[in-house]
């Protein structure tokens, strides 16, 4: 299985834990990243175990997860994710995953879903999943200078307010 723990990325190089069961799958994946154009250190795990040791090694740019795995589930990857406050896109990359099933799992916080017979749309997917990330990171930075919180638990409505503002001041 693509496997580089023990590599460190280099500076440019897009950081991607990838939670796949199938070592083919694993390198298909790989494979139309470069040929999107990312240079990629990818860490390839199967069991929920390993995917938080490797949170705790080195935090990725992007989780990939296929959808059924042996062992556990790639939704459970984002459960994880959540549970450690980690704002890191995850998307799913499946075989096979019905339109309601698709759904769903972005209604649970999934940014997006690749199907595997189309991964030569999963290097753009990751490039929106990024600039959303960071776009919505400097919209709640700057609504946040302005509104000069104090650090305290904001409500949806209060945040919504504050983000709201801090496109009008961008505007």
């Amino acid at each position: 299985m693509t496997d580089t723990n023990n590599l460190a990325p280099e500076p440019g190089e897009l950081r991607v834990l990838h939670v796949e069961d199938n070592e083919l799958d694993a390198e298909l994946v790989a494979q139309a990243l470069r040929k999107g154009g990312f240079r990629v250190s990818t860490v390839v795990v199967q069991t929920e175990a390993a995917f938080e040791e490797q949170l705790r090694l080195r935090l990725p740019d992007v989780v990939l997860a296929d959808y059924n795995l042996p062992q556990w589930q790639g939704m459970e990857a984002l459960e994880v994710l959540l549970r450690a406050a980690l704002d890191i896109p995850l998307i799913l990359v499946s075989g096979a995953l019905g339109d309601v099933t698709a759904v769903e799992c972005i209604k649970r916080g999934a940014t997006d879903y690749v199907l595997k017979d189309g991964l030569a749309r999963l290097p753009e997917a990751i490039r929106r999943a990024l600039h959303e990330k960071h776009a919505s990171g400097q919209i709640v930075d700057h609504g946040v200078k302005h509104a000069r919180c104090t650090p305290q638990v904001v409500g949806k409505d209060a945040l919504l307010r504050v983000i709201r503002r801090a496109l009008e001041s961008a505007n």
